[in-house]
């Protein structure tokens, strides 16, 4: 810790830094910000410079490998919910591609959700074929 502190000796020294860092990430999303410390706490064993901190925001964050788990229920509560999500899907079944087709008409869909949404879209109307 100290030599963390001995590099912000006096107010002045504090109050560039501050500036600094101020101009230098002006302008970044609160996301970025959030992937530049992922990465710097990753990354580095020392905080980073502003430079190198910059340079971590433009990094792309790492795949979620899995979901968190579900919120426990008791036994009777998820039969419940499962006999209800099966009444649902006996009662109107869901044309496929009728909510695809809805999807991809989303605005600001990300790149990897239309891909899979085409996808599913054209294996619908071409039962058998890959894309």
């Amino acid at each position: 810790m100290s030599r963390f502190n001995s590099s912000f000796q006096d107010q002045a020294t504090i109050d560039e830094w501050c500036e600094v860092w101020a101009e230098a990430l002006g302008g970044m999303e609160g996301e970025q910000i959030k992937a530049g410390l992922d990465y710097s706490r990753d990354n580095y064993d020392w905080p980073p410079t502003c430079a190198e901190f910059k340079a971590a925001c433009k990094t792309k964050p790492k795949a979620v490998i899995a979901l968190p788990p579900p919120p426990r229920t008791d036994s009777e509560t998820g039969k419940r919910r499962v006999a209800e999500v099966l009444e649902n899907l006996t009662a109107k079944p869901m044309d496929g591609r009728k909510y695809w087709a809805n999807v991809l008409a989303t605005e600001g869909l990300p790149a990897y959700t239309y891909q899979f949404a085409h996808k599913a879209l054209h294996n619908l109307n071409n039962p058998g074929a890959n894309l």
